[in-house]
């Protein structure tokens, strides 16, 4: 079994977490600001130093995932927009963190968001479930997402029966996301 670390990028927060075994919660976990102001590098410099905090001596099978803001491209391999992340407009995130680390490792990423109308019209869903820092917001974040939804979905009996609700992972959910990512590659 090999070793996971697992980081999520909030717009306040990053988290990262090691993962040793498959037990669903994490021997050490790190938070630290995202300071989202700043340029992408900075920011990733504090992801990686989180990392090498709670690394496992032994790196050699280390494993990395990734929970990431906004649209990734084809690849997953870099970030499209990050609206909560000024200027990670075509940022090449795996490879900024690839680089900061010295050992053999493999990194995946997952992006944390989708246009919610779109999935919601093309899935049909019974739930829309919220994860991560943001769902602590609670309804003044889940109304608007309803409004959204209701505004932009073209047929009405896809409302029906969609619930928006909070993961019950809560902040965690961008974690075992990426724990599950990496583990799985």
């Amino acid at each position: 079994m090999h070793p996971v670390i697992a980081v999520d990028f909030g717009g306040t927060h990053i988290r990262a977490a090691l993962f040793p075994t498959e037990h669903p919660h994490p021997s050490k976990l790190i938070k630290t600001k995202t300071l989202a102001s700043q340029d992408p590098v900075p920011v990733v410099e504090r992801a990686v130093a989180a990392i090498e905090e709670i690394a496992p001596h032994d790196e050699s099978k280390l494993r990395i995932g990734i929970a990431s803001p906004g649209l990734l491209d084809h690849n997953k391999e870099g970030v499209l927009d990050a609206s909560n992340l000024p200027g990670w407009e075509n940022f090449p995130l795996k490879a900024e963190i690839e680089s900061g680390i010295y050992a053999h490792i493999s990194v995946e990423m997952i992006q944390n968001s989708q246009h919610l109308a779109s999935l919601v019209h093309a899935l049909n869903p019974s739930r829309v479930v919220i994860g991560g820092g943001m769902a602590q917001i609670g309804e003044l974040l889940f109304n608007p997402i309803r409004e959204v939804i209701v505004d932009e979905i073209i047929l009405p009996a896809f409302l029906e029966s969609v619930e928006v609700l909070p993961a019950k992972l809560g902040d965690n959910s961008g974690l075992i996301g990426a724990k599950v990512l990496a583990r799985e590659a």
